[in-house]
């Protein structure tokens, strides 16, 4: 998981959906996870890139998402993008999508 996470972030979100499934894996899983292989298969040769910027610029940009409610145990799920984006089940449920929103905020600004 942490090979994954620092060498390949574009997988993160799938690793952590289907990672809910590997003790009760259904057909439907190990064939979406063979499409999975074939992207890792045809992706090898990607490599992550990051130009040096302008180190005068003070100013930091991201972008914040949230869903309200979207898990089975209405607990929602955000998502921030700095320079990586990253993904993760709120531990709290959420009363409103503005919650959801705000909490999703708050977990991209610590």
């Amino acid at each position: 998981m942490y090979l994954m996470l620092t060498t390949r972030p574009d997988l993160s979100v799938s690793v952590n959906f289907f990672s809910r499934f590997q003790s009760n894996a259904t057909d439907l899983h190990w064939n979406d996870l063979k499409r999975i292989l074939r992207y890792i298969k045809g992706t090898l040769n990607y490599d992550l890139f990051y130009q040096r910027g302008n180190h005068n610029r003070k100013t930091l940009l991201g972008y914040v998402d949230t869903d309200w409610a979207g898990g089975a145990d209405r607990k929602s799920t955000s998502g921030f993008l700095f320079q990586v984006l990253w993904a993760t089940r709120q531990i709290t449920v959420a009363l409103s999508c503005t919650e959801a929103e705000y909490v999703s905020l708050a977990n991209a600004a610590t």
